[in-house]
């Protein structure tokens, strides 16, 4: 039970983490136009 609530936590941090990286390409790309 608590290794499954682990791994769960850990795809939804890496969900997150992508996401911001996604995010922060986009403003950086936003800011140079």
């Amino acid at each position: 039970m608590h290794r499954v609530k682990c791994t769960e936590l850990d795809s939804v941090l890496n969900y997150v983490l992508e996401f911001h990286d996604i995010t922060v390409l986009i403003l950086f790309n936003l800011s140079i136009t």
